[in-house]
């Protein structure tokens, strides 16, 4: 797990905050009604990348980042009619400015072990007439497996955009 986060220190001492906190437990007030030692009991292995039919994805017109258990698909990925003004690309989304308090647990894990994700910019006043898809198909593999994205999305004064997400 070390050589995972080697050269990286914001991830790393994120994920350290997060393995000291541990779960939130029940005396925790936005988790005393949920148990979560199920999870804890499982084991989870990173996603293999598996490949996906593009004809799954035919219905879906327009820009798109597709993602398959986790991991961007630049084949399966449209970026060709993207208006100007208009960013939007898949990479690693900065790991810093996350809370390391017991009830942010989830979003501690996800900053830390995220690999991927979508870094959408829409410059100050662009008007974007289409919506922008991103696309999450996981794909069923033996075992419990986990992939983490995190997201930037920013969109500039007076800008205006339609982002439609899809899960398969």
């Amino acid at each position: 797990l070390a050589q995972a986060f080697e050269g990286d220190a914001d991830r790393r001492a994120t994920l350290d905050a997060v393995l000291r906190e541990g779960l939130p437990k029940p005396r925790s007030e936005a988790w005393k009604y949920t148990s979560l030692r199920a999870l804890e009991r499982r084991t989870f292995a990173p996603a293999a990348h598996v490949a996906v039919d593009a004809a799954a994805l035919a219905h879906i017109d327009g820009p798109r980042l597709v993602f398959v258990n986790g991991a961007f698909d630049a084949g399966l990925s449209r970026l060709d009619a993207l208006p100007a003004g208009v960013t939007l690309q898949a990479g690693v989304v900065d790991a810093s400015a996350v809370p390391a308090h017991a009830d942010f647990v989830f979003a501690g894990l996800n900053a830390a072990l995220a690999r991927d994700g979508a870094r959408l910019r829409v410059q100050d006043g662009v008007q974007v007439e289409m919506p922008l898809h991103l696309v999450f198909v996981g794909v069923p593999a033996e075992g419990d497996q986990a992939w983490h994205l995190r997201h930037a999305i920013e969109v500039g004064a007076g800008a205006d955009v339609r982002i439609v997400e899809h899960h398969f």
